[in-house]
């Protein structure tokens, strides 16, 4: 069974104006509706047939179609669809709690990193 996929993306573009929820939404059942949403939420397992490598450039390209080119720059070194899709989410909802908490410790655990003047540089680290 051959799969032809000639989808282009019509919805409104990602553009730092419109709101990303919405776009959220919008692409995500466009996804869903060309059967390329599990690029998106198992990602590309390595050693990937061809047909999933196909698909997941192939909802890589949707991504791109639906940001602006002014958002582009953020996701234009992305490989797969679903770091494209995680850089997006990332930028504009930002981490989660859990990741705003450990990261939180981790700042402080830096904060609290101090060299003393009589500490060489190998036994510091």
């Amino acid at each position: 069974m051959t799969n032809n996929f000639n989808v282009v993306w019509s919805g409104p573009k990602l553009d730092g104006k419109l709101d990303y929820n919405y776009w959220q939404i919008m692409m995500s059942t466009h996804l869903k509706a060309q059967n390329l949403w599990s690029s998106i939420d198992s990602g590309l397992s390595e050693g990937a047939d061809a047909n999933s490598q196909r698909r997941d450039q192939l909802a890589l390209g949707q991504i791109h179609q639906g940001v602006d080119y002014s958002i582009f720059g953020l996701i234009a070194n992305a490989k797969t669809a679903k770091e494209a899709w995680d850089t997006l989410k990332l930028s504009y909802k930002g981490v989660d709690r859990a990741q705003k908490s450990k990261l939180q410790s981790l700042r402080r655990l830096y904060d609290r990193c101090e060299m003393s003047s009589t500490e060489t540089v190998e036994h510091y680290f």
